[in-house]
Formats: structure tokens, sequence, C-alpha cells
């Protein structure tokens, strides 16, 4: 690397040491995480090489990264739902608390999957924090529709139907 760079070894040895003192490569990880937790340790190592021009193995990057609390995991897959979406799913939660018993017995529930027919939607890793899963940032959003798939409608209710 000192022959890339035009300068001493001793010099780059002292870059990496100082670096790894003052934490900013392990700042600027943490950092990246949060921009964007799907990045993986590849990724991430390559991203360590451009801003500071050190050779890290990705194992290494995968133990700070598990040393801050963060652990390799499956994306959840979740509805999209937008922030005005959201407000009026929670303000509906909220005015239904109180129903009767007797309302609930009227009401009939459904529900519908996508099923692919040809592969799978794939699984896509990210990194977390526990208690972060449902975290926005950490799902992956679905959608009802979409080609390839099969979707099936069940519902219920509390009386016969």
């Amino acid at each position: 690397m000192a022959g890339r760079y035009k300068v001493t070894t001793n010099s780059i040895m002292n870059l990496i040491i100082e670096l790894f003192k003052d934490g900013k490569s392990i700042i600027t990880l943490e950092n990246l995480l949060k921009k964007n937790p799907r990045l993986s340790a590849v990724k991430l190592t390559t991203e360590l090489e451009k801003r500071f021009a050190i050779k890290v193995n990705p194992e290494t990057v995968r133990r700070v990264i598990r040393s801050y609390g963060y652990n390799s995991r499956v994306a959840r897959r979740k509805c999209f739902v937008n922030e005005g979406t959201r407000k009026v799913r929670l303000d509906f939660a909220k005015s239904m608390v109180d129903k009767v018993t007797s309302f609930w017995e009227s009401v009939i529930f459904v529900d519908e999957s996508k099923f692919n027919i040809f592969g799978s939607d794939g699984r896509i890793s990210l990194w977390r924090k526990p208690n972060e899963e449902l975290n926005p940032k950490n799902i992956l959003p679905t959608v009802k529709y979409g080609d390839g798939g099969i979707m099936v409608c069940g519902c219920f209710a509390a009386s016969d139907i």
C-alpha cells in the first residue's frame, strides 16, 4: 500500500494506528450502518478502504459490528404503510379498543396472502440491534399485487357464516 500512495510503510502503519486510536473508522462504520443497515460486511470493508486507505478483513468488520450490539438478521416482510396511512390505522385501532363483545360478534375478519408459483422473492439480510425488528428502516415492504403468484383470501367471524 505504501508504494501505491508513495509514502513510507512506517507512515501507513502510523496512520492505521492513529485512525483506530481515534475510532474514526469505527464511528464511520456505525454511521454507515445507521444510514443503510442492509450493507454487507464486504461492502462496508470496501467503503472503509476507500475512505481511510486501510485494508481490513470483512471478518474484522463483522466482529466490530457485533461488539457494538448489532446482529445479522433477515429483514421482516410487512405490508408497505406510509406515514399518513399509519396515522389513520392507529386512530382506527384506538377507536375500536372500547367496543363491546356484541359488536365484535357482527364483524368478519378478512386476510389475503400471495404465494409465488416459481421461485421466491429472496431473503434480505441486514444488521440491526435487538428490539429494532419492526423499525421501518429494518422492514422489507411488500405489496398485495405482483406477477407470478397466486392470491388467496380467507375470512372468519365470531358467529357462524
